[in-house]
This record gives C-alpha cells, structure tokens and sequence, in this order.
C-alpha cells in the first residue's frame, strides 16, 4: 500500500499486508479475494436503543469491472438482502427494525474475480423513517 508499488497512489493502510489491494474510504471501496476465498469490506451499525433505522444507500461500480460485485446486508447473523450488481446498486426508502445492540451490517465483496471492483458508495442511515419505507425483509 501507500506507494510500495509503482503506479499505486499514496493511500494510508492499516490493513493486513497481505490483503494490500482492500480499500475503503469515505467515498470509494474496493474488495479483494476471489470466489472461494472473498475478503469482504463490511460497514457496521450498532443500535443502542430499539429503533426503526432508513436506509438509503448505493454501490456504483467501474465499468472497469470484469463481473461486478457482491452486496449482502445481515441483521445480526440473518441475511436480509443479497445481490450481485454489475453497475449501479441503489436501495431507497428501506428500513430495519432494530433492538438495542442489534448489528446492522454491509457485506461488499468480489463477484468472481476483483479485476476492476472500484466502487463507490454511500450509506446513509435515518433514525424513525416513515412506515411507508419498505421493510429490508420484504424484498
């Protein structure tokens, strides 16, 4: 990372050395594995009281990607939604309903391969969305 390979941009890392192509940033992610072996970027929140939570939130691939990415989101260990998107991934007007220390988490990883999985993203979650927002589990 950081400028230990030429043509690599200066990125702080405190990641593992092995996993040196993992990023995340404010604004973009890239995820690193393959199939068998996926080494996920996971965004994670924790409620510390019960609560509805909104989610509005979107993945943008580079159309440098050989073959997209992976997005699961789990409520503790229950999967609520998982797809796989080659372009743009957005989830509008959902909601989660939480208790207190409920984790609320963002898988994003690899589809088959990493070549090209730049992606940039946003997360933004609400407190007490309207109940016209759909249900994550209604999918």
């Amino acid at each position: 990372p950081g400028q230990a390979r030429q043509g690599v941009p200066w990125v702080p890392y405190l990641g593992h050395k092995d996993y040196a192509d993992l990023r995340l940033s404010a604004t973009y992610l890239v995820p690193t594995g393959q199939a068998d072996a996926p080494i996920e970027v996971v965004q994670s929140y924790t409620a510390d009281q019960p609560r509805a939570v909104g989610i509005d939130a979107y993945w943008q691939v580079s159309t440098d990607s050989d073959d997209g990415i992976s997005v699961a989101i789990y409520l503790n260990d229950t999967l609520l939604f998982r797809t796989v998107t080659t372009d743009l991934l957005a989830l509008k007007n959902r909601r989660v309903l939480m208790q207190a220390g409920d984790i609320l988490a963002f898988h994003v990883g690899t589809n088959q391969t990493p070549w090209g999985d730049y992606t940039e993203h946003r997360i933004i979650l609400t407190n007490a969305p309207p109940s016209n927002f759909l249900l994550l589990s209604d999918n």
